[in-house]
């Protein structure tokens, strides 16, 4: 496990989880945390659905506040792609921890031409959730 690896490893950890049990937020929590602990200069991605409603605004909300909480003073940014609305998946988004420098501004230069290749009413947005 992280235990074995050098602290001074870099690494990518993405995060794919199937969102249909209400534990998932939680495990996400304990593994940003073991992480920080343990793997300091992991970066982590977390893929997550988004959705219309309230309750879509709510698990995303509660997503955010648990990786913050998880993560330390770790900088979190938030990156989301939107398609038309025939879509299956309508829109998704990325909790980035720990992103490399000037990350934010390559998602926001690219990610509103792929907005565009997937449907004239796709939209995107990258924001920080903290930043030190």
């Amino acid at each position: 496990g992280t235990k074995r690896l050098r602290v001074s490893t870099r690494g990518l950890v993405f995060v794919d989880p199937p969102y249909q049990s209400g534990s998932d937020t939680d495990l996400i929590a304990a593994l940003c945390s073991h992480l920080k602990t343990h793997w300091r200069s992991a970066r982590v991605a977390i893929w997550y659905p988004r959705g219309d409603g309230e309750d879509a605004a709510r698990r995303a909300n509660r997503l955010h506040d648990t990786v913050l909480a998880a993560t330390g003073d770790f900088d979190v940014l938030d990156a989301h792609l939107t398609a038309g609305a025939s879509s299956r998946l309508r829109s998704s988004g990325v909790l980035l921890v720990q992103p490399p420098y000037g990350f934010d501004d390559d998602l926001r230069s690219l990610l509103p031409e792929l907005a565009d290749l997937l449907s004239a009413e796709g939209s995107s947005g990258v924001a920080w959730l903290r930043r030190s």
